[in-house]
């Protein structure tokens, strides 16, 4: 966050005081305009403003409280551009502010940022920078490129900024189109044509316009970008309280997703041999889990999110591929004599708890929002072209992707089955059976793609408590242990407990509902601040109310189901 306020003076050795002037606070907090407008009334601003030993000085305040002052290198380097663009003159490829001598301080401010495309574009115009210019010698670039906080360079989120607005598509469908979609007919079965209707697509509508919020939201700081969920909720809300709010829900739909796909992985393949091979010995669903795990072993040391672009893709096209078996094999089958589309409770209070159930279904069908300031963190950004471009861009293919999935298999399965369908379509279709097979391939496939994108930002997580808190230096050594250890972790819980999917219904309706339908409208509202009873302001309230209230009733329902199947239940089954 950048810094709200800025020391005026402080002391330096014998009897001299140094100043902060108005262009360094606007410097500082990447007020490009203010900056600007100081220029303009001052050209002197501009010697102040690229002093090296004015710099060294800031250097030394902003180091004694790194949390305060933590992205004022990035608002310099953002200015830094602003004006080196502001100085080309038009028709002669020159630069006034290179020509100037200025491109020593160009360098060594981009270099402070640990801003490699500012970096790589100075070099292009000039390579011999490199060696300094005027009071910037060799030794103070390589002083800044010290400084800059190139960890982030290793982190997975920010490690690579060079995704197209086609990696965002199949990311946001990876994320979204996950193997809920088999569940949707059956959710239709428990909420009735009008009610599941009316929910399904007022919650693709909803989420898409809380998407859109956050597309906008990454880059409203001049100079910064809120790469992950937590640094958009620290800025909202404060330094701890944004953690403490944002974190814990997001880590539990991450991690409760990512236990949910080693279980749907290892069923899936179960089912795959019992389809293909019904007469073979059978083997038990904890010993596929561990095959499906071993493929995340491999995987998850990828080291950054560009880095399983192509499993994602893989991931996408397969969710779309086996999305697309369902409804039209479900067509091909045509409705089943003496459907019927009635509940089928055993009494009122059954139908109200099965709603709400199905209502939590639907939500963790939209979990998407808890990496999507991740995924446009690999988009490349510039004052001129910023990521949000791209990435909404992205978003839209995503999303008429998602209703291509999602619409069809919940009205076409419930159209054809009623209220006799299965929560997995799939086992409901039974055959032919070679079809059936594919579409668990395809599943499989899928929740691989789908473990390593929504496990990326918990290894961000990991990676940066590990080093930054436990003081362990960034290696291979401590990327594999970590995530060996995660793959581990959720592989066993998955083993242990047959009922996780009934737990995360339980559990997710507390942040499923939260981190997708309506904490980026309270952000929104904090941040920008809309006229009260306006527009903007009247639908941020409406989802804010309607989250609410999936928030609470979801978890009711899968709390009751939880208690009800419990005796029912074993351990490493």
């Amino acid at each position: 966050m950048a810094p709200s306020y800025f020391p005026l003076r402080w002391e330096s050795t014998g009897d001299q005081w140094w100043y902060a002037t108005p262009i360094d606070l606007a410097a500082a907090n990447g007020l490009y305009d203010l900056v600007t407008e100081l220029l303009h009334q001052d050209t002197n601003n501009l010697i102040k403003l690229t002093s090296l030993r004015r710099i060294r000085r800031l250097e030394t305040v902003w180091d004694d409280d790194e949390s305060q002052f933590q992205d004022v290198a990035k608002c310099r380097s953002y200015v830094a551009r602003k004006l080196l663009f502001e100085c080309e003159e038009t028709g002669t490829g020159k630069n006034s502010l290179i020509n100037g001598g200025y491109g020593g301080w160009l360098l060594y401010t981009a270099a402070s940022a640990g801003d490699l495309e500012f970096v790589h574009e100075l070099l292009r115009r000039d390579s011999l920078l490199v060696f300094g210019e005027g009071e910037y010698g060799v030794t103070d670039m390589l002083y800044a490129a010290a400084r800059s906080k190139n960890f982030e360079d290793w982190l997975p989120v920010t490690a690579s900024r060079k995704a197209k607005w086609w990696y965002s598509a199949f990311h946001n469908i990876t994320a979204m189109v996950g193997a809920g979609v088999l569940t949707l007919p059956y959710a239709m079965s428990k909420m009735g044509w009008g009610p599941g209707a009316v929910i399904l697509l007022l919650s693709w509508i909803i989420t898409l316009f809380t998407l859109w919020q956050m597309v906008e939201m990454h880059e409203m700081v001049p100079g910064v970008r809120f790469d992950r969920y937590h640094e958009l909720g620290q800025h909202a809300f404060g330094e701890k309280l944004g953690l403490y709010i944002i974190v814990p829900q997001q880590l539990l739909v991450e991690v409760g997703t990512c236990i949910a796909y080693m279980v749907t992985g290892g069923k899936s393949m179960k089912k795959v041999q019992e389809t293909l091979c019904p007469t073979c010995t059978r083997i038990r669903t904890s010993y596929w889990i561990v095959i499906f795990s071993s493929i995340n072993f491999v995987l998850c040391q990828c080291p950054s999110f560009n880095s399983i672009s192509a499993v994602s893709l893989a991931a996408a096209v397969m969710s779309i591929a086996y999305s697309t078996i369902a409804w039209v094999a479900s067509l091909q089958k045509g409705v089943q004599p003496g459907v019927d589309y009635s509940y089928n409770a055993h009494s009122t209070i059954d139908g109200v708890f099965y709603f709400f159930v199905a209502m939590g279904e639907v939500a963790f069908s939209y979990a998407g929002h808890n990496v999507v300031l991740e995924i446009q963190a690999t988009i490349p950004s510039t004052p001129e072209n910023p990521s949000k471009k791209a990435m909404w861009k992205g978003v839209v293919v995503a999303y008429i992707g998602v209703a291509f999935c999602y619409l069809p298999v919940a009205f076409v399965g419930y159209y054809v089955f009623g209220n006799t369908v299965d929560d997995n379509i799939l086992i409901t279709l039974e055959r032919p059976p070679w079809l059936i097979a594919a579409a668990n391939i395809f599943v499989v496939i899928h929740v691989v793609g789908g473990y390593q994108v929504f496990s990326m930002p918990v290894f961000d997580m990991i990676e940066t408590f590990l080093v930054k808190q436990i003081k362990l230096p960034p290696c291979f050594i401590l990327r594999f242990c970590a995530r060996t250890i995660f793959v581990a972790m959720t592989m066993i819980i998955g083993i242990c407990i047959p009922f996780f999917g009934s737990l995360l219904g339980f559990l997710g309706g507390f942040a499923f509902a939260p981190t997708s339908y309506f904490i980026p409208c309270i952000i929104w509202l904090k941040l920008y601040k809309p006229k009260r009873f306006g527009l903007s302001w009247i639908i941020n309230w409406t989802c804010i109310v309607l989250g609410t209230l999936l928030m609470i009733l979801a978890p009711i329902g899968s709390l009751r189901q939880i208690i009800i199947q419990f005796k029912d239940y074993k351990f490493f089954s």
